[in-house]
C-alpha cells in the first residue's frame, strides 16, 4: 500500500505497507491474512491471520501499527549479530494468543544481547506466542513485559546454588 484510506479490504488481502507510507483502515475493523513493511497502519482494529514480517525479507524494519492489535499468524523477525531486529510497534493493545514466532535466522542471534521484537501500550500486552523455533533445551527465551508492553528475545539465566 502507498497510503490512503483502507475502505473494507477483502479478508484474503496480504499488504505490504513500504516506507513512509500510511494504511489508513478509516475507523473500521480490517482482517488481513498477511502484512509486511516499514511503514504505518493507523485509525482502526486491525487482526491478521497470517505471515506479520516487520520489514522486509533479510532486511531489518520497524512496522508500525497505530491501532488495537490481534495476531492469529506467524510473527517472522529478523535479527543480526549486531543486535539490530525487526521489530513490531503497537501503539495500541497487542494480543499474541495464537500467534507463532519465527526468527528468520536463530544463529544471527548474538549472546548477552537482548532483542526486543514487539512493543505495545504499556499493561496493553496479552497472551503469549503459542510456540517459537527456538531449539529445545536452548538457553533463549521469549520474555513477555507486560508492565512496560514488550516482548524480547533474552538468555535467560540460572543461578548455580551448592548445598554443604
Amino acid at each position: 500500500a502507498d497510503g490512503g484510506l483502507a475502505a473494507n479490504l477483502p479478508t484474503g488481502t496480504v499488504v505490504t505497507v513500504t516506507s513512509g507510507a500510511v494504511l489508513d483502515l478509516g475507523g473500521n475493523t480490517q482482517a488481513l491474512a498477511g502484512l509486511s513493511g516499514s511503514g504505518l497502519v493507523t485509525n482502526g482494529t486491525l487482526s491478521v491471520n497470517g505471515l506479520i514480517m516487520p520489514g522486509a525479507t533479510n532486511a531489518i524494519g520497524t512496522l508500525t501499527l497505530a491501532t488495537a492489535t490481534t495476531l492469529n499468524g506467524t510473527l517472522l523477525v529478523d535479527t543480526a549479530l549486531g543486535g539490530t531486529n525487526d521489530q513490531l510497534k503497537v501503539q495500541g493493545s497487542l494480543n499474541l494468543a495464537n500467534t507463532i514466532l519465527r526468527v528468520q535466522d536463530v544463529n544471527q542471534l548474538k549472546s548477552g544481547t537482548p532483542y526486543v521484537i514487539a512493543t505495545c501500550a504499556p499493561g496493553g500486552l496479552t497472551g503469549t506466542f503459542s510456540s517459537s523455533n527456538f531449539v529445545p533445551g536452548t538457553r533463549w527465551h521469549v520474555v513477555y513485559d507486560t508492565v512496560k508492553g514488550e516482548v524480547r528475545l533474552e538468555i535467560v539465566r540460572g543461578t548455580l546454588l551448592q548445598i554443604n
